[in-house]
């Protein structure tokens, strides 16, 4: 029911914060240019900060932090930062070099395929190097959900271009919020209006994708983790 209530609250409080943003832009002056290219860098910025990768590696660190269960922390974040940022973005740049992806954005969904697939590989590469340095349950079922929601993924964006960014944002939210309290949902789905606003502020996504995204990423997880728990 909170979350319900949350959600619908950043829906409405996005949607209209986007309608003021077009009105303001209608009537356009040198002034208002400026400000729109300062928007523009502030929510590339925001984008970029928050690429799922790195939404991985912060929960991670959140996590190790938060809880007791803090043994082998050094090697759990160096096997996060390795498989779970570096190899994936060096991968991605390669691609982008290369001219096998249009953007930094990869704005073109056909183009999203090949990297989601090697993404996933690598995960399969970090999970069975964490697995082999004996990290935690949770940190191994958080990798487990990654992988299957990336799968998923890779169906959905064969018919339409859902936000990954949101996906890989709110997965490790849900997963945070298993874990510890729902009163974090209040301060991360504040964090997610803003990252959801930097994708359609950079035209990347609309709203619906977006919002999809994040309910889609957060829902999905969810779910795995009240089967798996009682597996694993």
């Amino acid at each position: 029911l909170i979350l319900m209530k949350l959600v619908t609250f950043s829906y409405r409080f996005l949607r209209n914060l986007i309608t003021i943003h077009k009105f303001l832009l209608s009537y356009k002056s040198d002034e208002l240019q400026m400000r729109d290219k300062s928007l523009k860098l502030v929510a590339r910025f925001i984008s970029t900060l928050f690429i799922p990768p790195l939404s991985l590696l912060f929960a991670t660190i959140f996590f190790l932090y938060k809880s007791d269960d803090s043994n082998n922390a050094f090697p759990i974040i160096l096997i996060s930062l390795v498989f779970g940022v570096i190899i994936p973005i060096v991968y991605f740049l390669i691609m982008l070099k290369k001219k096998k992806i249009a953007n930094q954005d990869a704005s073109i969904k056909e183009e999203r395929t090949i990297p989601y697939l090697f993404g996933i590989l690598f995960m399969i590469l970090g999970l069975s190097t964490l697995v082999y340095f004996n990290a935690s349950k949770m940190i191994q079922l958080l990798w487990i959900v990654q992988i299957v929601n990336t799968l998923f993924l890779i169906l959905i964006n064969k018919y339409w271009k859902i936000s990954a960014h949101m996906i890989g944002f709110s997965s490790p939210v849900a997963w945070l919020v298993f874990n510890f309290s729902n009163l974090l949902l209040i301060p991360f789905v504040i964090l997610g209006i803003i990252i959801g606003w930097s994708r359609f502020q950079l035209k990347c996504h609309t709203i619906s994708q977006i919002f999809a995204g994040f309910l889609f990423g957060f829902g999905l997880t969810y779910l795995q983790l009240l089967m798996l728990v009682r597996v694993i």
